[in-house]
């Protein structure tokens, strides 16, 4: 193996294993209750999709699989529900960041979003889409299980939505325009 590929093969491990532990421990920390509140009612502001997004946009199906498996062994560990309803649960966090990593794959957007097409795109399908699929599917897992009572789907699936959009777009705003730049020049991202 020469060293480009080894190169390579390095960063792919390094992609998810990033991926991976910042999931597992941001999912372990929301699921204790470790998150910022806004109201004395409602836990909002789930910082670690801020970070799971990033990384997924930068390094494409390296990241979303390393979100899913993070967020899947978060959820294993503590949440009481079945293991298969755990990988149903998971499809959330794989979703919420499959769907900006696709869109910026395809259109060609400049993760630094410099042009008013990076940043609508990445509001869009990396702030909006993305995290209205997530809640309903996550939602839909926490009220099916019991983890959340039924008649909460409404005002449980507007706190997911509210604090994941507010961490998207504040951590990977951020992390996207100022941290890119950064991962390009080093080699770590193309």
């Amino acid at each position: 193996m020469d060293t480009t590929s080894e190169m390579a093969g390095e960063r792919i491990v390094a992609a998810i294993g990033l991926a991976l532990g910042l999931t597992i421990i941001t999912t372990i920390l929301d699921l204790f209750g470790f998150h910022f509140l806004l109201t004395s009612k409602n836990p909002v502001f789930f910082i670690g999709i801020g970070f799971v997004v990033v990384i997924a946009i930068w390094f494409g199906w390296k990241g979303v699989l390393a979100g899913y498996l993070g967020c899947f062994l978060g959820a294993l560990l503590t949440l009481p529900i079945a293991p298969e309803w755990v990988f149903v649960f998971a499809l959330s966090e794989g979703v919420q960041v499959a769907v900006p990593a696709l869109a910026f794959r395809l259109s060609g957007a400049n993760p630094a979003l410099r042009s008013v097409k990076d940043v609508s795109l990445f509001l869009i399908f990396g702030c909006i889409l993305n995290t209205i699929l997530s809640g309903l599917i996550g939602t839909y897992v926490l009220c099916t299980t019991g983890v959340t009572p039924a008649g909460q789907f409404i005002s449980f699936f507007e706190m997911w939505i509210v604090g994941d959009m507010m961490a998207i777009f504040i951590i990977s705003t951020i992390l996207l325009s100022f941290a890119t730049p950064y991962m390009r020049a080093k080699g770590w991202i193309s």
